[in-house]
């Protein structure tokens, strides 16, 4: 009996001196907390409140309600700062400073963060990486945002070096951005091909870090509007900008005109005689264009072989052969029209019209600050959702860019409000660009 309260005392005393033996690794503290933040402990209920100089372990989810903003301070200087309505896990986060190494892995599950990576330890490969429901972000020592919806992911890059692909490794292709570039990943579909974001951009991005409080508003009465910028963003994903491919076509022959295009995305089109789409051109087929900050309503129009224009004048209806789906007339827009049933008779003419231009022939915001792009998608749903910055645009989820033609994007420097952007031949199975802007 003697022996087994020796025993005990002894493993009792051993316990005391080295604490738990599955005890978390910590990886960093918390600096700052604003409004409503909640620490999760290995990710587990019950959800206690953040305070300042909390200790942050692998496995901890955070998360931050309307009135809440929280700063994450790392052990190697990294920073990441959740803006409100977000939640965020610490999956894996090992830091050696003597060897230089450190394995970092991040997931957004929705909302708005900021991540400040200052130290780069190697370049073959990235070793900060930041997960969403349909992006990888591998940071290279960078300062960049990102705006997480469930079908769609945003990254604002404000500087440095950021690698992006789709969250699964089937769906091929990636971006680099650098300096102040923007790329989406929608669900199932690569990154689209980087555009460039403003001091504006940027410092609107800053602005919806920072919780507000919501006032109502009765009849004229004016106050603080509630703020929810993700029950938006939650479906749009767009903030400030639009996707957007830096691939100029004329005479059907692809060029590379822009310095920051990346070769490694699967948006890109090699300098080559476009070819037969496949399967001639199946249906659902969808023509999608976005368009960023600098217009504020662009039309899209469809013109078929009987010389039938469908656009916002003439929408079809869902079970016609072109439906038509939404009137975008905001900032940071889009529209849709989906082809159910092809006219093998002849050929359809795909354009864009600038509505706000339409009696100024020689408007340059086509062709210079429009952030326009046409893509071409089969298969896919095609939703109406929120802009962040207010109004709603049409999207396309799912579905599979076509390989042969993914996007085009108006040539620059040529005045007029219309851009006739391609010819399709659905019995041939082809999409010949006409890229020509005029009025």
């Amino acid at each position: 009996m003697s022996f087994l309260v020796s025993t005990i005392a002894l493993l009792l005393a051993s316990l005391l001196l080295t604490g738990p033996v599955a005890a978390a690794q910590e990886v960093g503290k918390i600096a700052e907390v604003v409004g409503g933040v909640d620490l999760l402990k290995a990710g587990k209920l019950p959800a206690t409140p953040a305070k300042v100089g909390d200790i942050i372990s692998q496995g901890d989810i955070i998360r931050t309600k309307s009135s809440g903003k929280v700063k994450l301070h790392f052990e190697d200087d990294s920073i990441l700062t959740i803006a409100p309505e977000s939640r965020v896990a610490i999956n894996e986060y090992v830091y050696n400073p003597e060897k230089s190494q450190r394995q970092a892995h991040l997931k957004i599950f929705h909302g708005l963060v900021h991540t400040l990576v200052n130290k780069i330890f190697r370049k073959e490969a990235p070793d900060f990486i930041v997960e969403t429901q349909t992006a990888v972000i591998g940071v290279r020592g960078t300062d960049y945002f990102t705006l997480v919806a469930p079908a769609l992911s945003d990254i604002y890059n404000n500087s440095g070096s950021t690698e992006v692909r789709n969250v699964f490794a089937e769906i091929p292709g990636k971006v680099i951005l650098k300096g102040k570039e923007f790329t989406q990943v929608g669900r199932n579909l690569p990154p689209t091909l980087p555009m460039p974001l403003t001091n504006e951009d940027i410092d609107w991005i800053k602005r919806q870090m920072v919780p507000k409080v919501a006032a109502k508003t009765n009849g004229g009465a004016t106050g603080t509007a509630a703020v929810n910028l993700f029950s938006a963003a939650a479906t749009s994903g767009a903030a400030s900008a639009s996707p957007v491919s830096n691939i100029t076509l004329a005479s059907g022959t692809p060029a590379q005109t822009s310095l920051i295009q990346n070769l490694q995305s699967a948006v890109y089109v090699p300098p080559q005689p476009v070819p037969p789409a496949p399967s001639g051109l199946v249906t659902p087929f969808n023509i999608m264009i976005s368009w960023g900050s600098g217009a504020r309503d662009l039309d899209l129009y469809l013109t078929d072989p009987t010389n039938t224009q469908y656009y916002y004048g003439n929408t079809g209806t869902s079970t016609s052969p072109v439906y038509y789906h939404y009137d975008s007339t905001v900032r940071n827009g889009g529209e849709v029209i989906t082809i159910n049933k092809w006219d093998q008779s002849g050929v359809y003419t795909a354009s864009v019209k600038d509505f706000t231009n339409r009696g100024n022939s020689a408007s340059n915001v086509l062709s210079t600050t429009s952030g326009v792009s046409m893509q071409f998608i089969q298969g896919g749903t095609v939703a109406i959702v929120p802009v962040a910055t207010g109004g709603s645009k049409a999207l396309v989820t799912g579905g599979s860019p076509l390989a042969a033609f993914p996007a085009i994007t108006p040539p620059s420097g040529q005045p007029g409000n219309t851009w006739t952007a391609v010819k399709i031949n659905p019995a041939a199975g082809t999409i010949t660009p006409v890229n020509t802007i005029g009025p």
